[in-house]
């Protein structure tokens, strides 16, 4: 197969602006959420129409105020790099864009006639090339020449938010029985070889098996040896695995390691029903969680000890927070209550809108005036 492509080592995943409003400090968390598509969430109607480049100038402006957002459309289809420009051209300097990765890799296969490419299916042996919508195809039955084309299709659909500054860790979204072992290591070091090398990488395993007893250990080293960083997340178990015996509401616990100094990945789902405010003790845990991200070591603030067998390195890029609560406005009161209770440790995106937009002299206020977000 081709090797990955070489990128210019220009602010790929950096939060960099031109202005001298402040960027957020090693270990700061920059908020989010999983997509910006819910039809009922309060940028779901601007002023200025609904396209999502009209949601995002809003989402990202000083009404709503978040920083970064992870783009779950890459998920399911190759996006067109037009789609991407329009979205880097509708944020401010400084906001960041953390794609999935397109799930056919990570699934390591998928179904024809659904995220897979017409054109490059018409490039499949006979027997896969003209085989019925929903035909399941592995990835060792596409020949190199294709893989070669979906990787590079999918840095040409990122490249926009890499050019403009605007490139967050892509992640890796691993699927329930992608287990631990030799063979799925290999696949994540696959996937770690073809991504640009400038690239930042992050995984969320959704089988636990990776991060339970022992494993938690021995996966962590290695992916600090790879640079990859370990999504914390935040999951009820009947929206993961299925219903308790007993049909309770069950919150898996949350694992928080540093697998690479160069940043952290954390995100919350839940993704039935209408309620999906956390209530206090579970923002208490998350701001627990979150500083001791910051300052590394085998301890946090309240002496409980790590999970796992040795410390952890402390942060010196930021921690990428991103909400998966999205019933009207739950995600903005979610973000609320965890800024308060983290203090200066939360970048204060409304903040940084209005120091650039004072230093940008009248820059930023032309910008947000389109939207009427400001």
């Amino acid at each position: 197969m081709a090797s990955p492509p070489r990128l210019a080592p220009t602010a790929a995943g950096a939060l960099n602006t031109s202005s001298s409003a402040p960027k957020p400090t090693s270990g700061q968390v920059v908020m989010g959420t999983c997509g910006w598509s819910s039809a009922d969430a309060p940028w779901a109607k601007t002023p200025t129409g609904t396209t999502a480049a009209d949601k995002l100038r809003m989402y990202s402006g000083a009404a709503i105020g978040f920083g970064c957002v992870e783009v779950d459309t890459t998920t399911y289809q190759l996006v067109s790099p037009t789609h991407v420009a329009k979205w880097c051209a509708a944020t401010p300097p400084g906001f960041m864009f953390c794609f999935k990765m397109f799930g056919f890799i990570c699934a390591k296969g998928g179904q024809l006639g659904g995220q897979f490419p017409r054109d490059i299916q018409d490039k499949l042996p006979p027997s896969l090339a003209n085989a019925p919508k929903g035909t399941r195809v592995d990835l060792h039955q596409v020949p190199d020449t294709a893989v070669d084309e979906i990787w590079e299709r999918f840095h040409q659909s990122i490249e926009p938010a890499r050019a403009a500054g605007k490139l967050g860790p892509v992640l890796f979204q691993f699927h329930l029985g992608f287990l631990p072992g030799e063979a799925s290591r290999a696949h994540v070091e696959w996937c770690r070889a073809r991504l640009g090398a400038d690239i930042k990488m992050a995984v969320d395993f959704r089988d636990r098996a990776w991060v339970e007893g022992p494993q938690l250990g021995a996966t962590v080293r290695w992916l600090r040896a790879l640079d990859i960083a370990l999504a914390a997340s935040d999951d009820l178990q009947h929206e993961l695995t299925g219903e308790s015996a007993d049909g309770a509401r069950i919150r898996l616990p949350i694992v928080a390691r540093v697998s690479t100094p160069l940043f952290a990945f954390a995100r919350v789902h839940r993704r039935a029903g209408c309620e999906r405010l956390l209530d206090g003790n579970e923002i208490a845990e998350w701001a627990s969680l979150l500083r001791r991200l910051r300052t590394g070591g085998d301890t946090d603030t309240d002496g409980v000890a790590w999970i796992g067998d040795e410390p952890d390195p402390a942060l010196t890029g930021p921690i990428f927070f991103l909400w998966g609560t999205d019933y009207k406005d739950q995600c903005m009161t979610n973000a609320a209550a965890l800024q308060e209770a983290l203090g200066e440790q939360s970048f204060d995106w409304k903040e940084y809108l209005k120091q650039l937009q004072t230093n940008s002299k009248g820059g930023l206020a032309s910008f947000l005036a389109k939207g009427r977000c400001g």
